[in-house]
């Protein structure tokens, strides 16, 4: 089976396009990148925690040292949540925003007299 999609990547311009528009939110990509890359971190810690408990256990580590680690995969688990709905968050205002200055600036493409000033005069009825 062959794949009619272009496995190409996008050309240069395409980059210059995208980075126009994120350039002025630089502030919200920067932490959307720090938010999913923490996410993502917690979500890879929380296994080994899980291992280590399950290997603790099967020692025979005190109980305490096992409410500790259940306490902090806990702590854990609810980090990694609110890094997702803050990411998402974020994700969603950056977007938005980009896509609002594209809409305008192809408004203002479209329309050329968006202001009101140099609005044509409407045909007398």
């Amino acid at each position: 089976m062959t794949s009619t999609a272009s496995s190409t990547l996008p050309s240069p311009g395409y980059a210059a396009f995208l980075a126009a528009y994120l350039r002025p939110r630089l502030r919200s990509v920067a932490l959307l990148a720090v938010l999913l890359m923490g996410g993502i971190t917690l979500q890879l810690v929380n296994p080994q925690l899980i291992r280590g408990f399950i290997d603790s256990a099967a020692r025979g580590t005190s109980v305490d040292q096992l409410v500790r680690t259940g306490a902090l995969f806990l702590l854990i688990a609810l980090a990694s949540q609110a890094l997702a709905v803050a990411s998402a968050y974020v994700g969603e205002s950056v977007g938005w925003s980009a896509t609002n200055a594209l809409r305008t600036d192809l408004l203002r493409h479209c329309l050329p007299w968006t202001s009101p000033s140099t609005m044509p005069v409407p045909p007398a009825s």
